[in-house]
């Protein structure tokens, strides 16, 4: 699950590479499930913002493809504010990231529902050492430097379901995602117990699966910042689902309920061929 500023619509083509051969890629990538949720969000708690009411809805669906994961995320947001105040967000946001974590694309579009939305879009990639490039093409032409280390979206979940289920307390991975035109972002993924079966599971299918509690912090990587930008927590699974979902947005948090929810088809078998 990504952090629920999202936004798109993209089309591209990327290379497959059998996870076999990817040094390094997290064990969890190669097991990642394509799959459709949607969440209902309701308020859950104000801690001394404007914001009063906050209500919406979010999607998120990960499709397999033969070169990786398409990745698209669609968020409408409501609130009122104590002056009597009102907004209505819409965001969209689309991503296609290789398997072998080296490659990604991304549009977001965001703003009011109706209006006119701010869009970012570009691609990333990552050199053989960890290191690598954000090139922007909207909100304008430009280049952003990666630290190594950095990951993409798919590869920072996949990271950090390998890490709960051996048994680590805590990662820090880089997150490059497109959701900002500053680049990479520090992340801090925090974990609970991690087992099997799952209790209440998202789906039948699922029951026996390991999951767990999972809080993710995300700060950006400017000198002196010690407050993060955006908090979720969560409950993954080994496959990289994610229920029991609330996400803190400062000065207020919402819960995000599973109304639907589906597992797709996994990645064609050609594509071994």
């Amino acid at each position: 699950m990504r952090r629920a500023r999202r936004s798109a619509a993209v089309v591209a083509v990327v290379c497959a590479i059998p996870m076999a051969a990817i040094a390094g890629a997290p064990a969890a990538a190669g097991r990642l499930a394509a799959h459709r949720v949607i969440y209902d969000l309701t308020l859950e708690h104000v801690s001394g913002g404007s914001v009063m009411a906050a209500s919406g809805t979010m999607s998120y669906t990960v499709e397999a493809t033969c070169g990786g994961w398409a990745v698209q995320q669609r968020l409408h947001l409501t609130t009122a504010s104590r002056d009597g105040g009102s907004s209505d967000l819409t965001s969209d946001y689309a991503t296609l990231e290789s398997l072998d974590g080296r490659h990604f694309v991304f549009d977001m579009r965001q703003g009011p529902t109706g209006g006119a939305r701010e869009e970012i879009k570009g691609d990333a990639a990552l050199n053989q050492d960890g290191a690598g490039t954000a090139s922007y093409t909207l909100p304008k032409a430009s280049r952003v430097a990666l630290p190594k280390g950095t990951l993409f979206p798919m590869h920072h979940t996949a990271a950090i379901v390998d890490a709960a289920a051996s048994g680590q307390p805590w990662i820090s991975p880089l997150l490059f995602d497109g959701t900002g035109v500053g680049g990479a972002l520090s992340t801090f993924a925090l974990f609970g117990h991690w087992g099997a079966p799952s209790p209440e599971p998202i789906a039948p299918s699922m029951a026996a699966m390991a999951s767990g509690p999972v809080h993710v912090s995300y700060f950006g990587l400017k000198p002196g910042v010690s407050l993060p930008d955006f908090e979720s927590i969560q409950r993954y699974y080994d496959n990289g689902v994610a229920d029991r979902l609330h996400l803190d947005f400062g000065d207020f948090r919402m819960q995000a309920s599973v109304r639907d929810f589906h597992l797709l088809p996994s990645r064609p078998a050609h594509c071994e061929r």
